[in-house]
This record gives C-alpha cells, structure tokens and sequence, in this order.
C-alpha cells in the first residue's frame, strides 16, 4: 500500500489485517505471544505517534505504522519549536509618469484610461491637441496632470470631464470642455487638497433647478483646500462654484459668460479671491450665500446683469479695491443678513445704484468711490445698516447718499458733488449721522431729510447746490451743527412742514434765498448762527406759524437781518446781534419762501 492510513483509526485497522495474515500460517504459542507483542506495538503507535487530528505530533509514517525509537518512549526534556511563520506583505505600486498624446499613442489611450489604471501620486502629461473621451477623468489617488497650456492641450466629452473626490489634485495647462447638451457639470472635486493653475472649463448645462450647481464649469465641493491660478469659467452655469465647507485662495481668475453668476460661494466655505476679472454673466459677477466668507481683493466685476457683488444669507464678505462698474443693477448688493466690508473701491456707471444695502444687513464702506450711477451712489433700504467713511459720490443721476425706510447711516468724511439730485437724502424713518460731509453742486438739495427721517448734520458743508443746502421737511427731526451752508440757489437751510431739531453754530451767507428759513409748522431752535450777505431776503426768516425760538443769532449785510411773517405768532425770537443790514428786524411782514 502507497501511503499509509491518515488518521489513527485507518493505522489501527491495518495492523490488525497484517497479524492476521501471519497467524494463519504459524501455529502454536509463539503465534499467540507475536500477536500480543504485536497488539501492544500498535497501541504505543497509537499513543506514541499521534494522528493528524492532534496538533504538535508528528503523523504515520508513509507505510502507515511508525517505528519507535528511543525518544519515543521516554519523555523529551527539550521544547518543541513551534512552526516558523512568514508575515503576509503587500507590495505598493510605485508611481509612473506617462504621456497620452491626443492621437491615442503614448503610454495610454487617452486620459481617462490613464487616470483610472495609474497608482497613487502618478503624473500624466497631455500632448498638444483634442483629446475626447468617453468617461470623466477620475483618479483613483492622489494624481498630477499637466497639458502643454490650456491654449494647446483640450480634453472634452459629452458628459463630465472629470471628477475627482478625497485625494491630492494638481492640474495644469488643460482646457476641460463638456460637449453634450444634457445637464451636468465640467470638473468637480470634492474633499480633495488641489493646486490648479493655466486651466479653462466651459459647457456646463444646468438642471433648471434655481441655486442648483449642476452646470458649473468648476465645482469644488466638501472639504476642498488649496490654490486655483489663472483659471478661466467661460459659458456654463455657475463659472466657479465653491459649497460645503471648501477653504480656498483663486488668483488671477476670469469667469465670463455665465448663465447665472461667474463665481458663486455656498455653505460654510471661506474663499479669497485676487485680481480676478468678472464679466458678461447673466445674474452676479461674484455671489456670496450661505455663512460663507469671501474676500475679493483687486477683483473687477463689470457689466453683468444683476449684480457686480452680492451678497446673502448670513455670509461675510470683503472688498477691498477692484472696480464694479456698467451692471445692469447694482455695483454691490447686501440682502437679509449678510455683513460686507469694503475699501478702496470704485462702484461706477451701473444702471441703478454704486452700492445698495437691503433687508437687515450690514454694509461697511471706507475710501470708496461712486461715480455715474443711474440711481444713487450709496443707497440703504429696510432696516439695513450703513457705515460710510472717507468716500465720494459724484455724477450719480439721482442721490449720491440715500436711505429710506427704517435703515440706519453713519457718513463721516464723505463728499457728494454734481449728482442729479440731491447730495444726501434720508426718507422713511431712516436714521443718520453725518459728520465732515462735503455737497457740492447738486442739481437740487444739498442735504435733504423728508418723512419721519432723523437725524444729526455735524461739521458739514453744503455749497452751490441748486437748491437750499440743508433741506427738512414733514414730521422730519434733524440737529444741524456747525458747518458752513453757502451759495446756494435756495436757502442755506430751510425747515419745513412739521419739521422740528435745531439749527445751532451754523454759517449760511451768500445763497439765493435766506439765510435760514422756517415754514409751515415746524418748530426748530434756531441759535448761535451766523447769517450774512442775501441783499435781496433775510438772513433768517421767521414764516411758520409753529413755535420756532430764534435768539443769539449774528445775522449782517442782509435786507433783513430777521424777518418774521404776520402769521408767526407762536414764534419766539429772542436777543439777536442784528447789524449792517437794510432792515435789522423787521415784522408782520409778507415774506416769501422760494421752496
């Protein structure tokens, strides 16, 4: 028999068969006494030898019975060695840099191909040309491509050109173009750590589906860090499109020609965005939402039909230089509860106002510019909040300053000249400090309040405007102080209605009315002014039938120093330096108001 029995049953049975054989041809007691010496040799086999079944033991030997041997019938006074094992290993593919050309020679096909077989932390290099193909580019680990310039290298397809999710990404030099017609995106990458730079992406098709990203030429999604250089978002939906909680610096970006907004900020992520040029797209140049935080720093964003900037939801943004200009609506736009700073930048000729503030947001403005606008240069509506500094208004066609409803203003150190109507207007219940304001040569007011507006005028001027310079009308209630309110057509300031505030430390002279002039029922404190030089009216004219008070005044080189109507008899007029005037005080007279 070839190979003996395997467990210790099978070497006991055939033992037994050999005994057997030999005791049926031998006779007598010595037969009897070999099959004794024989049982008792199987069953030390059995003990001694073990079976496969008992782990550490040695097995049959291959003629199915094991010889005893000294050893094995005296105890070992050595430990067993226990089998020696080998560590399993695995082998890392090391990476590979390769060529696909767009003809499909090179070391593969075409990009995808390579993308999709090569290992982690390989490169490919695209030669010049059109390379199409038929699955986006998805790397399997962290993965280099570089084109020979995103003029010469192109990689299309009819659906998604790549896609790219929790690895490192770098990319250069490649145009990526989606051909089909049916919605989708460009490029997406989603929890990746990227550095593109010298890239294009156009032909995202949205989904119709309002604030939907499918369709952008770039979309950056999740936890996407890194740096994008020099990178163009032409045609497609959204041009660059950044969601979830991505931190990212875009440098030297172009995106132009987008059916919605040319660079869009969502969720939690934070972007900066550096001489940047933004144009021709659809809805916003640059739009803010979510809690994100942007800062545009040198970015342009010009003739696009809504918005140069927006900014919503509770999103954070800075601009800070960089031109908005020719957009169909606003130049920078702030709605609900989004918080924008700006400095240093131009809002200029867009269809309706430089910079507008809605809903309850806040808007920080210092060292800007507003010139040319179709509405206003600075506007704030419902309860927004406005703070303006060291910023100038000129050639807007209405307002270069305006608030209306409940907003809130502080302009310090700010100027208004040559807009269409007025200098600054508050409306609504608005309320505003001015502070060093400059209006010069506005086609009507040069400071206007109306409504239920309040407000403080500190420190200001208001020269050659073609009406009064300070103007205060209906229930408004304004404090002017100090200032100089000269050579307007009107009055230099003029109290209306059932105005009310007060006129105090002011200088009028010169303007084309009165100095100072108090209509209606309103009811300001007029004291510590100065008002000369109106030869043909009064310095101060006392017309509203309310309890105006008029004392400590200086007025001089007028016709009238103070002028006080018949109908004027709640009006209190106290002591007044009254001199070098045709007539120092003169009362019950008819006395006109040019307003």
């Amino acid at each position: 028999m070839v190979g003996g029995p395997t467990t210790p049953a099978a070497a006991a049975r055939a033992g037994a068969a050999g005994v057997r054989s030999w005791y049926q041809t031998t006779a007598g007691i010595v037969g009897i006494g070999v099959v004794v010496i024989a049982a008792v040799t199987v069953t030390l086999i059995l003990t001694l030898g073990g079976g496969d079944d008992e782990p550490g033991t040695a097995g049959p030997s291959p003629t199915g019975l094991t010889t005893p041997t000294t050893q094995d019938t005296a105890p070992s006074t050595t430990e067993e060695t226990a089998p020696a094992t080998t560590a399993a290993t695995t082998t890392v593919p090391a990476a590979r840099t390769v060529t696909v050309e767009a003809d499909g020679s090179g070391d593969y096909p075409d990009p995808a191909a390579a993308a999709a077989d090569l290992p982690a932390g390989s490169t490919i290099v695209l030669g010049a040309g059109v390379h199409t193909i038929g699955i986006p580019i998805s790397p399997t680990g962290d993965l280099t491509i570089t084109g020979a310039g995103r003029d010469e290298t192109t990689v299309t397809a009819e659906g998604p050109v790549l896609t790219h999710s929790g690895a490192a990404l770098t990319i250069s030099g490649v145009t990526f173009e989606r051909t089909g017609s049916e919605p989708g995106t460009v490029a997406s990458i989603t929890d990746a750590t990227i550095d593109l730079s010298d890239l294009a992406f156009r032909g995202g098709v949205g989904d119709g589906v309002e604030g939907s990203p499918v369709g952008s030429g770039l979309l950056l999604d999740g936890f996407t860090t890194g740096m994008i250089r020099s990178v163009t978002a032409t045609a497609n939906v959204f041009g660059i499109a950044v969601y979830g909680s991505s931190d990212l610096g875009i440098f030297d970006a172009t995106a132009t020609l987008n059916t919605d907004s040319g660079v869009i900020v969502d969720g939690t992520s934070s972007v900066s965005l550096v001489d940047g040029s933004i144009a021709g797209n659809t809805i916003s140049g640059v739009l803010a939402r979510g809690f994100s935080n942007v800062s545009l720093s040198g970015t342009g964003s010009i003739e696009n039909g809504e918005f140069g900037v927006e900014a919503r939801d509770s999103s954070v943004v800075g601009v800070d230089g960089g031109t908005l200009a020719a957009n169909e609506l606003s130049g920078l736009a702030v709605n609900e509860e989004a918080r924008v700073t700006v400095s240093g930048t131009a809002s200029n000729d867009n269809l309706q106002s430089g910079y507008v503030a809605f809903g309850n947001s806040s808007l920080s403005i210092s060292g800007a510019s507003a010139m040319g606008n179709g509405l206003h240069g600075f506007s704030a509506q419902d309860a927004a909040s406005i703070e303006i500094t060291d910023s100038a208004a000129e050639a807007n066609s209405q307002s270069g300053y305006v608030l209306f409803d409940q907003s809130i203003r502080t302009v310090t150190n700010c100027s208004a000249t040559a807009n269409g109507l007025h200098g600054l207007g508050a409306n609504g219940s608005s309320d505003v400090r001015v502070e060093g304001f400059s209006a010069l040569d506005n086609s009507e007011v040069g400071i206007r309040f109306t409504d239920a507006a309040t407000a403080v005028v500190e420190e200001s001027s208001a020269l050659r405007n073609g009406l009064s310079g300070v103007s205060v009308s209906d229930t408004a209630r304004v404090a002017v102080r100090g200032g100089l309110y000269s050579e307007n057509g009107g009055s230099g300031i003029s109290y209306r209605d059932q105005a009310g505030g007060r006129i105090i430390d002011a200088s009028s002279s010169l303007n084309g009315a009165h100095g100072i002039i108090t209509t209606g029922e309103s009811t300001p404190l007029i004291r510590g002014n100065v008002v000369h030089g109106h030869p043909d009216d009064a310095g101060i004219a006392v017309l509203t039938t309310g309890a105006a008070e008029v004392r400590g005044n200086e007025a001089y080189e007028n016709n009238w120093g103070i002028a006080v109507a018949e109908r004027a008899i709640a009006a209190i007029i106290g002591t007044n330096d009254l001199h070098d005037n045709d007539t120092d005080f003169a009362e019950g007279l008819g006395v006109s108001s040019e307003e």
